[in-house]
């Protein structure tokens, strides 16, 4: 039994080493000869489908499939604070679906900085009734470190402005603001509404909040990740 193991180790050991070439990136033996030696070929080269190179045609670069366009692709081509901006009309209907997409954009990108409902309070952004800290309760290791308030959404200011100037304002950035031209373009569209909600949330009469209340129960509860998802 001894002499067995002795012969079953001597083995293993041989079969290891011969699997060990004399440097690190030789292989002794390929196990998977077609996945370690692949026919490559570059962009212009001929077909590599045909086996025999001399009747080869043709380049082995494939035409994009149909709607391909560009990662850094801009469609929209005006610039920040462009004039031209205002004259743009919203083209979503401002239907509950898209409102509730544009809360739901809003929660996502919009809410860290602004607020809730859009006074500029953000969980980053200092609250100066607690010096040295925001308004989530974080405490700020430097002065340097702290955000400045973003303007507040439910102001005339912004209400003033027309959905094209709100649209442009999303897409290009401003201040230390971020753009968002990554977006969706319905997406930021439904945002635009949705900033529109906030300020009439703050500045409704008595009689609108209980016409709303009254007709609030007739409006369908859409949920609007499929719509979000959609934009993707």
């Amino acid at each position: 039994m001894k002499t067995s193991w002795t012969t079953v180790g001597s083995v293993a050991l041989a079969l290891f080493l011969s699997g060990c070439g004399k440097e690190k990136l030789e292989r002794a033996w390929s196990f998977m000869p077609n996945m370690h030696e692949q026919e490559s070929v570059r962009a212009f080269e001929p077909e590599p489908t045909v086996k025999d190179v001399e009747s080869r045609t043709g380049s082995a670069m494939r035409q994009p499939v149909s709607g391909t366009v560009p990662m850094d692709l801009n469609q929209y081509k005006l610039t920040k604070r462009d004039a031209a901006a205002a004259a743009q009309n919203n083209p979503l209907p401002r239907s509950m679906s898209i409102l509730k997409a544009g809360q739901r954009a809003y929660n996502i990108y919009c809410i860290v900085c602004h607020g809730e409902k859009g006074k500029g309070d953000g969980n980053i952004i200092p609250n100066f009734e607690t010096p040295g800290f925001s308004h989530s309760g974080r405490e700020y290791n430097s002065p340097n470190h702290q955000f400045p308030p973003p303007p507040a959404l439910d102001s005339d200011r912004i209400q003033e402005m027309s959905d094209g100037d709100l649209f442009n304002y999303i897409t290009k950035g401003g201040m230390i603001m971020p753009k968002y031209d990554h977006l969706p373009t319905e997406m930021r569209w439904s945002v635009v509404h949705y900033l529109r909600v906030l300020y009439k949330a703050s500045h409704a009469t008595e009689e609108e909040v209980k016409e709303f209340e009254a007709a609030g129960s007739k409006y369908e509860d859409t949920d609007a990740t499929s719509v979000v998802n959609d934009w993707r």
